[in-house]
């Protein structure tokens, strides 16, 4: 009895604590890799177009490992000023870089967002609001 004591909570602590790392981790669960789409509009109106191959499921990440985006942290997570080389500098021309998947602007940031195969990610140079 008293060793049933002691190992179902040890259990427990060992199930809990699997988990949470599990839950912590920003690889794919497969170790898979994969393959997404970021398009770059610069402030020129150039485009550049990358085939990001990865196994992190973490955008920022992604994009971190791939030396394309850095910026300033917030309490939101990253601000993205740099993309591909070119910063955006508001307070020179209201310069900000516009995130969007599928062509349509996200709701988050680069830390929320989750990658998939085929996924079509893409930063615009983005002048004023």
């Amino acid at each position: 009895m008293k060793k049933t004591r002691i190992l179902l909570p040890a259990l427990v602590l060992v199930l809990m604590l699997t988990m949470l790392c599990g839950c912590a981790k920003d690889k794919a669960s497969n170790g898979n890799e994969i393959a997404f789409t970021l398009t770059v509009i610069h402030s020129d109106k150039s485009q550049k177009e990358f085939e990001i191959t990865t196994t992190e499921t973490n955008l920022r990440r992604a994009l971190e490992q791939e030396n394309l985006i850095s910026g300033q942290e917030s309490e939101y997570g990253l601000f993205v000023t740099t993309v591909d080389g070119e910063t955006a500098d508001y307070s020179k021309d209201e310069g900000w870089w516009c995130l969007t998947k599928d062509g349509e602007q996200t709701a988050e940031g680069v830390d929320s967002c989750t990658v998939a195969d085929g996924d079509k990610y893409g930063f615009t140079y983005t002048i004023g609001y």
